[in-house]
Formats: structure tokens, sequence, C-alpha cells
């Protein structure tokens, strides 16, 4: 008897992703562009332990998709539509609660396209992963995970679904107004980083606040605020925060 995707929500272990979903809120508030977001995200996934993520905006007709995985993986998945037959996407929809999924837990017997899917990703080391549904209006969806290629890296992984499904809706948000936004040609983009110090500036944190929440030494932090002040050709830190702001740098 073939074996049916585990969705239930993750078991209590030691190995807790709030820290790292809490990360991705973070980055969504305060990164200046999508591939400065991507590779931050993809700096996540590996420091929580995994290889890969994949983010996947779902409409009627279509599918949008953010990654670090091989672009042929990526270009092959929109092109081919898999977004119709993907397992993952039909345990999150009916689920939608954060789960962890293993290819070899899905029946794919007699269906051709299902196997070439899976196979493709057993390729490109997408055996297994973690991944959070969430619903973004009309009936459309969005759904990110964090993948891996070897099963044992999800043994005891949990996360609370509250803080799961708000980052995930927080990346949304962000993605969907990037998209929307032109960038401004009179002022230059900051790094992730510099957009991150200066964000919790912006917040009132001082500089040993900022290195002890993002686990860097208060020199990085310094450099890195230093350096948002030249890229923003500010006098002072209040004032690089004030047109990062108005310039939704930050």
């Amino acid at each position: 008897m073939q074996r049916r995707p585990d969705t239930r929500v993750l078991a209590h272990g030691t190995k807790c992703l709030d820290k790292w979903f809490l990360r991705i809120i973070d980055l969504a508030s305060s990164s200046p562009d999508v591939e400065e977001l991507k590779r931050e995200l993809g700096r996540v996934a590996r420091r929580a332990g995994f290889d890969n993520f994949v983010y996947l905006n779902l409409h009627a007709s279509s599918a949008e998709m953010m990654s670090n995985v091989a672009t042929n993986w990526q270009q092959r998945y929109l092109l081919e539509d898999w977004s119709l037959s993907d397992p993952v996407l039909r345990a999150g929809r009916r689920c939608m609660r954060a789960f962890t999924w293993n290819l070899d837990e899905f029946q794919v017997a007699g269906r051709r396209r299902m196997e070439d899917q899976l196979l493709a990703a057993r390729d490109h080391g997408l055996n297994c992963g973690l991944s959070v549904p969430v619903r973004i209006g009309f009936g459309h969806l969005a759904i990110f995970s964090f993948t891996a290629r070897e099963h044992e890296r999800l043994a005891g992984r949990h996360v609370d679904d509250l803080v799961a499904a708000t980052a995930i809706a927080q990346l949304h948000c962000c993605l969907r107004g990037k998209a929307m936004r032109k960038p401004s040609r009179s002022v230059s983009s900051l790094t992730p980083r510099q957009a991150l110090c200066l964000r919790w500036t912006a917040e009132g944190k001082t500089m040993q606040d900022i290195a002890t929440m993002e686990e860097m030494t208060h020199a990085t932090v310094a450099f890195h605020l230093n350096k948002a002040r030249k890229v923003l050709d500010a006098g002072t830190l209040p004032q690089a925060t004030a047109i990062a702001t108005r310039f939704g740098l930050i």
C-alpha cells in the first residue's frame, strides 16, 4: 500500500524554526529589492538547516515563483504548469497549516506527468521539505517551502503556525509591493544588511541592541550603518533613516 503525505502539524521537537520565520518578517520589511531579498532568503534557508527555498504565488491560470533552486528547474516548473499537478500544493490546500513532506510519500503510480515532476525534483535535491501555505484572496494561494536533500534534516523541526503564516503573508505583500513599485533613480539601493540595520535604527534600537538581535558584532553594525549613511549621502543617521523611509528603502 502506498503511503500518503504527512500533512499533520509539525511534531514538537528541539529544532524550533520560529526564529527563522521571524527573520523572514524582518527581511520582508527591509530588503530593498527582489534580488537582494532572494539572496537573503537563501542564506536563511541554509542557516536554518535546509538547502533551498521556493516561494510560489498561484493564480487561477498562472504561477509566479521566487527561488534559489537551479534556474532550469524553475523554468521547467513554470513552462510545463507543474503547479497543476504538484502534490505539495495539493497537500497545502488540504491542510492550510505548516507541514512537512517527503517525496517518497506521494502516490505517483500511473501518473506520468507527476513522475516526471518528482524525478526532476529529486535531481535538484528537493527530496523533502517544510511548507507554509497562506490564502491571498479570491481563492488564490501562496506557499513557501524550505527544502532539503536529506530526510534527516526534518527530524524534530517545528514552527508556530501563526508565526509561519504571518511571515509568508508579509513576504507575499512585500513581493507584490515591489512588483508594483518603480525603483527610484535618484537614490542608490542599500544592501540587505544596511537596510536591516537602518530599519532597526528607525525603530529606536541602539547599535548594541541591533548587534544582539541580529547576531552581529557592534563593529559590524557600525560598519553597515556608516555605509548606509554614505550611500544615501546623509550627514547623520537620523537623516539617513529619513531618506531611506521617504524612498521606500526600509
